[in-house]
Parts: structure tokens; C-alpha cells; sequence
């Protein structure tokens, strides 16, 4: 099968979207598929061709959705690739480029995978957003042949907004259980103390992530609780801002940021804390989360509709502010755990991305399996 997949980003961006279509791209050439991808080449400015990844320059990023200069030339690559193609495989609704692959494509038949609803956590962005999804978004995901929602509440949200229920199934997300094998990283590369209430984020560094919230609830957690640090993954457009935040805070020394780092780290990082945190104000499905209930840790989250469909009996769920998260916060510290050994059986059972990439490529045969 030749497959386009078409993303407004692809690592090295770093996200839990662009993670999720790096694996897929990965496992479906691993089935003998032959694979192309079509995205931007920000934040780096690669070869226009490399393996297979083609990347168009970006003018600018609203909204940090990339914007082409040459929109001409982009519908005619669009339209090239296309004609290659089996099939035509995009990512969010709401960018550019999925836009105009679902708005010039005639014959090719279209899977759109939905990765959440968006919010900016901004007034006039979200009201934007708000336009968009019930205007040109609706145009785009009706164009589809099949739309893929990560969640049950997702999947009715399109089908209201007007998306044929026929057109849509649920396919989760999930992680590759080779995640879980851990390599040999000793406590002194970080110097994070096992016996320390060690709080992790892992994430973005943006506003819709929620780690300004993170932060002024941390100041709480950390005034009652003196064995509290919190450990921050990530890098982002906002991160300055959110460091001087930090940096004002009366417990900035148990604050840490960590930026980027590695595959094998990560592990170590996931290990060694006690709680994850995902205070995010909009996701999709999250990987993070995934990666945290593999690791067996305790979870504290903002109540985000995918969360509280799927992994409401492992996680801990707060409203998005302050106050509560950090009540959240503290109750797990609190809390005695043997759920470690459930948590994983979870995610072996319903999130193994494997059987994950076998329900997507069932979606792909039977499109074109169809009369």
C-alpha cells in the first residue's frame, strides 16, 4: 500500500502528535508499506527530501499553525504526492496543510485522525478556533472518507458537530511497551532523591499546557509539604515566561527544569517520580498519560474529556486551578498505592500501539476494499 501521511509538524518538533505520526509512519513500513510524509520544515530548516520526509518552508506560524509563502506550489505537491498515493492520510483538522489536502484532493480517498479539540486557554484564539471547527473544519472533515477520533466523547463531539457517524471510529492512542524497558541512568545525573515527593511534568512549554497553573499550585503543595519537587520536561515558545514565573516563586529551588531530554532519561525521569501531573488545558488522547500508567505512577490531571472517558479509575482528576491541583497533589502524596501492576495491565491490554497500527491499517483496506 502506498500511504501519504500529511502533518502540520514531525519531530525533531517535539509533541505528542507529531510522536504519534513519526510511530506510525515507523510501524507501517515495518509492514512493507511504502510511506511518504508531507509537513513543514520548522523548527529546523532540513533538506527538502529526507527519507521520505518532505518539508515545505514555513512564512509564519499563527496560532503556531505553519503558514506556506508559496501556496500554489504546495497544492501542486499536494496533488503529485496524492496521485501516488493509495491513500491520503492527515493529521489535525485544523492546519494549513491538512486544510488544503482535504480542500484540492479529488480522487485519492482521505483518513483524517482528529487530535483533539484545540484551546489555547485565550480568548480571542479560542473564539477563532471556535469559527474555524464549525466552518472550514466541518468542510474538511466531511471531505474525509474516514475520520479517526482518539476517544468516545471525541467521536460524538464530531458526529454533533455535523460529521457523518458512519465516517467515524475510535481508535485510541498508545505507546510501543519496548517504552518500558529501562536502561541503566544513575540518581546522580539528575540528583533526584527516591525519598523526596518527586512531582514530574512532561510537555510542552506552552500556555494551553497549563504550566503556569502547575506552578502557583506547586507554591502550595511545597509550603505544606517540604519533601515536594517538582521536575519539568519539556521546552517551548512560552518557556521564558513560565521560568520567570517559576523563578518568582518562594520554592523555586524545588523547581526544575530539565528541557528536552532523551528516550533513555525519560524512562529515568518516569521511575523516579512519584506523581505525574498533566494540567493541560485541551489535549487529544495523551501520550504522556499512557506512558505514565505503563510506568504505574499515580496521576493527577486536569479534567480533560479524554482522561475522564477512558482513564478515570486510575487517575485523579481536578478542575484547573491552583487551589484544587494542588489538593490534588497533596491527596496523592498521601495516598497509599497498589494499583502499580493494574495500571500496566491497562495499557497492555487497550493501548499496545501495535494493535493500535492493526485497527488503523483494517481502516485503510477497507477503504480500498470498498466498491
Amino acid at each position: 500500500m502506498r500511504i501519504l501521511q500529511v502533518a502540520p509538524y514531525y519531530p525533531p518538533y517535539q509533541g505528542g502528535q507529531e510522536y504519534y505520526v513519526k510511530r506510525l509512519v515507523e510501524s507501517l513500513r515495518k509492514r512493507g508499506h511504502s510511506v511518504l510524509v508531507l509537513t513543514s520544515d520548522y523548527p529546523t530548516k532540513a533538506d527538502y527530501t529526507q527519507k521520505g520526509i518532505y518539508k515545505i518552508p514555513v512564512f509564519m506560524r499563527p496560532f503556531r499553525n505553519p503558514i506556506y509563502k508559496n501556496i500554489v506550489g504546495v497544492i501542486s505537491l499536494i496533488k503529485q504526492m496524492a496521485k501516488w498515493a493509495d491513500i491520503v492520510h492527515t493529521h489535525n483538522e485544523h492546519s494549513m496543510i491538512s486544510m488544503l489536502a482535504g480542500s484540492v484532493i479529488r480522487s485519492t480517498p482521505i483518513v483524517t485522525t482528529v487530535h483533539g479539540k484545540l484551546r489555547f486557554g485565550k480568548r480571542i484564539p479560542d473564539l477563532l478556533e471556535t469559527i474555524y471547527t464549525h466552518t472550514i473544519g466541518q468542510y474538511v472533515l466531511n471531505k474525509a472518507r474516514v475520520v479517526i477520533a482518539l476517544t468516545p466523547d471525541e467521536k460524538w463531539r464530531l458526529i454533533n458537530l455535523g460529521v457523518k457517524k458512519s465516517k467515524v471510529v475510535q481508535i485510541p492512542n498508545g505507546i510501543d511497551l519496548d517504552f518500558l524497558n529501562l536502561t541503566e541512568i544513575t540518581n546522580t545525573q539528575y540528583n533526584i532523591s527516591p525519598k523526596n515527593h518527586n512531582i514530574l511534568f512532561v510537555g510542552a512549554l506552552i500556555i494551553r499546557k497549563g504550566v503556569d497553573v502547575l506552578i502557583r499550585a506547586f507554591d502550595i503543595v511545597a509550603e505544606r509539604d517540604d519533601k515536594a519537587h517538582l521536575y519539568i520536561v519539556g521546552n517551548g515558545e512560552d518557556a521564558l515566561k513560565i521560568k520567570r514565573l517559576a523563578d518568582s516563586s518562594p520554592y523555586s529551588d524545588r523547581i526544575h527544569f530539565l528541557g528536552r531530554v532523551s528516550q533513555d532519561k525519560l524512562k529515568y525521569l518516569y521511575n523516579v517520580a512519584e506523581i505525574f501531573v498533566l494540567p493541560s488545558r485541551s489535549e487529544g488522547l495523551p501520550t504522556v498519560i499512557i506512558e505514565a500508567l505503563a510506568y504505574g505512577k499515580k496521576i493527577v490531571s486536569s479534567d480533560l474529556p479524554s482522561v475522564r472517558t477512558i482513564f478515570k479509575d486510575f487517575v485523579r482528576i481536578s478542575p484547573l486551578n491552583e487551589e484544587d491541583f494542588a489538593r490534588a497533589i497533596l491527596s496523592e502524596i498521601q495516598a497509599k498505592d497498589n494499583r502499580k501492576r493494574e495500571r500496566l495491565e491497562f495499557v497492555k491490554k487497550y493501548l499496545d500501539w501495535e494493535k493500535i497500527v492493526d485497527r488503523i491499517e483494517k481502516v485503510y483496506e477497507s477503504i480500498l476494499e470498498a466498491p
